[in-house]
Formats: C-alpha cells, structure tokens, sequence
C-alpha cells in the first residue's frame, strides 16, 4: 500500500516518545521525528516493529503570576537540538515536560495575552529572548519555576485603503530592550503584550505579499508610510495603548531569477534590494533561485 511512519507515545509520562528506526540497532527507537524510518506495506502485513523505549526526565515546576497566584492554561515549551516537547499549566498553574537527558531552551507563552512571555535564562527568566540559556538535563529537575511579569497591550486594526481589514499581517513591536509581535486576525485586528515605560516602533508586513510593507506614523490619515527612516515612536507607560491603526496600500511586484554563468543554474540564497528614494525592500532567493518583492506602484 505504502510507507508509514509509525510513533510511540507514553500516555502515562513515563517513557520519551519517538518513532521507530531501522539502523539503531537494538532499540529502533528515536526521539528525533525527522529520522524516523518509513514501513513499506504491501499486500502482506509488516511484522516485528518493534521499539524499545527509554525512560524519561522530568522537568516540572510552577507558573505564576505577580501576586503568587498559578497561572492557568500557560504553554511551556522545551526545545533541544533533537527533541522538543511543550505542556500546558494546569488550573495551580503546575506543568511537567518530559525529555531524554540533554539541554534544553524553555519558553512560557500565556495564551491570554495578559502576562509577558518569558524564557530561560542562567537560573532565572527573562522577557529578552536574545537573552535566553539553556537548561542541563541529566535527572529530573522539580522546581523550575517562573513568575510571568504582567505586561501592557497595543493594540489596533490594521485595513486596506478602503477601510477593509486585512487579516494575517505580521505586526511587530520594538524598543531598545524589548521586542514582540502579532498576527491580524479575520477582521484585521491585532493586540501585542509589551513591556511597560518603553517607546517602540510598530511594523507591518503583510504575510500574503498583498500590500507593501512600512511602519507606523502619527502625522498623516492613515498613519502608515513605506519609510522606515520616518517611523514613529509610540511610549507605552502604566497604560495600555489603543487604536494604534494603519491603512496598508495595495503593492505591485517585481520578480525574476537569479543564475549563475550560463543562466541555467538557479541560485538560492542570494539577498536581493530594491531601493527608492522613500522605499526599500530586501529578500533572499528561494530554493528555485526566485524572488519577489511587494512595492509601491509609480515609486521611482
């Protein structure tokens, strides 16, 4: 019939999941997805999967809030250079990951949007995520603990020039120290978790290449422009700041391909600019050795 990829999964958080593998011998068992051996099934049935699975480490701890408090429904994600696994908070805001023995990146994301996510870092957390260390696994770690600090929100609607939303935009915040970002949703609507008493330059970039990407300004009507060397601040303090909106314009594309000598062998990864006096636009080539960049129509 075909191949199949067959996984192994510990309902009871004993044993690491994985799949099964054809040259580790002994066990054909890996924690590593991206390596796992696909089964051919023909007409007959494929016998003797057999896997051996090994027993896990447990890192576990509490998420709570300012006051104490343990924070629900809190997603906590554990990423080594082979595996990764995530948990979700229950109602004490508890949680347990299971790993094999190795180093881990942890990342606690609140799903509510009211606490500021954080990750890992020497002992403790932090909201840098440039800043983030990895956790040694070599026995079970209890107490791993983290207090989510509460954050502010920006928030606004991001619309065409006819006032039309414009779901799936990427909208970034950044500040000298800190920087987070967003997705618009169906009606164009975006809501980002900051930290308080920052000044940070909003970004739009439309994920679908449909309208040109540029940043937030105060001055004109629809508080958007193509040039990044005129963004303005917006200072979030003890508040949160609302209808911190921009209308995105339709864009035009140039694309092509870039080759090498003979013009017959496509090159990836080559980084491509386009320049206007107002604008700039930058990509890479794809695998196909093609790009694609989202401008202004008539921007000389």
């Amino acid at each position: 019939v075909g191949g199949f990829r067959v996984s192994f999964h510990d309902n009871n958080s004993t044993y690491v999941n994985g799949g099964y593998v054809v040259n580790i011998s002994g066990s054909h068992f890996t924690t590593d997805n991206n390596v796992c051996t696909s089964v051919s099934v023909g007409p007959d049935e494929a016998t003797g999967i057999d896997a051996q699975m090994p027993l896990g480490l447990h890192i576990s701890g509490k998420v709570t809030g300012p006051g104490g408090a343990g924070l629900p429904n809190v997603n906590v994600n554990a990423n080594g250079d082979n595996f990764g696994t995530g948990a979700q908070t229950n109602g004490n805001g508890d949680y347990t990951l299971l790993v094999p023995a190795g180093s881990y990146t942890l990342n606690f994301d609140d799903t509510t949007k009211t606490h500021l996510n954080v990750c890992y870092a020497n002992g403790g957390f932090t909201t840098d995520f440039g800043a983030c260390t990895q956790l040694t696994v070599t026995g079970d770690r209890p107490n791993t603990d983290v207090e989510m600090p509460l954050g502010r929100h920006i928030s606004g609607r991001v619309t065409d020039t006819d006032g039309h939303g414009i779901a799936n935009v990427n909208v970034n915040a950044n500040s000298a120290s800190f920087g987070t970002g967003d997705q618009t949703n169906g009606n164009g609507d975006y809501t980002l978790t900051v930290l308080p008493n920052q000044y940070y330059v909003i970004h739009f970039n439309d994920a679908t290449g449909g309208y040109v990407a540029g940043c937030y300004v105060v001055g004109s009507s629809d508080h958007f422009t193509v040039d990044n060397n005129a963004c303005d601040q917006v200072h979030v303090t003890t508040g949160n700041l609302t209808e911190i909106d921009a209308q995105m314009p339709h864009g035009v594309h140039i694309t092509g391909t870039v080759y090498g000598p003979g013009g017959t062998t496509p090159l990836p990864g080559i980084h491509v600019d386009a320049n206007s006096d107002v604008s700039t636009s930058g990509t890479d080539t794809a695998a196909t050795g093609t790009y694609s960049f989202t401008v202004l129509p008539n921007d000389d």
